[in-house]
């Protein structure tokens, strides 16, 4: 059985936050600060535990973006993190993986392991990490926002194509109807995933019309002056 279905399936989970958002559509948007999110992450963890101040919390581990599955999908940025009792009481298991997933600054869910070591987050923490999934624990890369002033349009690189962060008023791209946090990934049939700084060239190109697709299957025209 591999990780996803055990995720599907798996119905005991010891869960301390769990909003249900299964019918929310998960956009995708630029690095967070990781740093941040694990404040939130420990914050959150520390107010559901009776002896907080017996645990330590350390994060070995980057986030990636995921859904986690439990009573529907909790979309957003996931990594797994240990707790350890500094005084373990008789009996206590100690150290405990976790399941953190943060976005937009909220604690979306967090489960804790079982006393199982085939529990859920135990298995599913140990394939992301096996597998590769889940990143070296980092802080927030340096990020360059890019200008595209002939359409009044202000882009950051990533992965899976141009993240918008704001459009001037009155330019072709806020006439168009672009907004902050849309994902571009393709201009003119263009895919921009992958390309970081390079998609400037190609949103900056001399076509009077460029049609923008986004990550959530939508399109813009956006119509440059002449």
């Amino acid at each position: 059985m591999n990780a996803l279905t055990r995720l599907v399936v798996a119905a005991a989970l010891t869960v301390i936050a769990a909003p249900s958002i299964a019918k929310e559509e998960y956009v995708y948007g630029p690095e967070p600060d990781w740093a941040h999110y694990n404040s939130l992450g420990e914050a959150a963890l520390r107010a559901q535990l009776p002896d907080s101040d017996n645990w330590s919390v350390s994060w070995p581990y980057g986030y990636m973006q995921a859904r986690w599955w439990h009573k529907g999908k909790t979309p957003g940025w996931l990594t797994c993190g240990i707790m350890t009792a500094k005084v373990p009481a008789p009996g206590q298991r100690s150290p405990v993986k976790f399941v953190a997933v943060i976005d937009y600054d909220r604690v979306r869910m967090i489960d804790i392991s079982q006393k199982d070591s085939n529990s859920l987050v135990n298995v599913a923490c140990a394939d992301f990490a096996q597998q590769g999934k889940l990143p070296p624990a980092r802080l927030r890369p340096p990020v360059l926002d890019l200008s595209v002033a002939r359409i009044g349009l202000t882009i950051r690189p990533m992965p899976e194509g141009a993240y918008v962060v704001a459009t001037a008023a009155g330019s072709a791209s806020n006439r168009a109807g672009l907004v902050p946090g849309t994902v571009i990934t393709r201009a003119n049939g263009i895919a921009l995933a992958g390309l970081a700084d390079a998609m400037i060239k190609i949103l900056s190109s001399g076509a009077t019309a460029l049609t923008l697709e986004t990550a959530t299957g939508g399109r813009v025209e956006v119509i440059a002056a002449p």
